[in-house]
């Protein structure tokens, strides 16, 4: 469960107050200071199309910043993060397909079996 200020920060910036993980953490009393504690299922599932995007350029920008201590240069035209151009559109597409991997409970389950495998 997310603490009871973040899950009032999210509803003061708007977030839905309702959903399916049914959680509201109440930090006293009084009704207003009810609010709905999100999973991250549904926080994901409410950033819609732009999470992966987002994850991409996070991705994007955390690798340029590495890269010269790896002795690795990137390509002058990759530099900058570009959703559009074929690069980010790459970059995009392979994180959605991560993303469906990790955020899959089955998979994760599946994935720490095969991990932990001791025969």
């Amino acid at each position: 469960m997310i603490p009871y200020k973040l899950a009032k920060e999210l509803k003061d910036a708007g977030f839905p107050q309702t959903g399916y993980s049914g959680r509201f953490p109440s930090n006293g009393p009084n009704p207003e200071d009810q609010v709905y504690g999100p999973d991250l299922e549904e926080l994901i599932e409410a950033c819609g199309d732009k999470f992966p995007k987002v994850i991409a350029e996070l991705f994007h920008n955390t690798y340029e910043k590495f890269a010269p201590a790896f002795g690795y240069e990137t390509r002058e035209d990759t530099k900058k993060f570009d959703p559009e151009n074929p690069n980010g559109k790459l970059m995009i597409k392979t994180v959605t397909e991560i993303l469906g991997i990790v955020l899959d409970e089955q998979a994760v389950k599946n994935l720490w079996i095969k991990l932990n495998d001791k025969v």
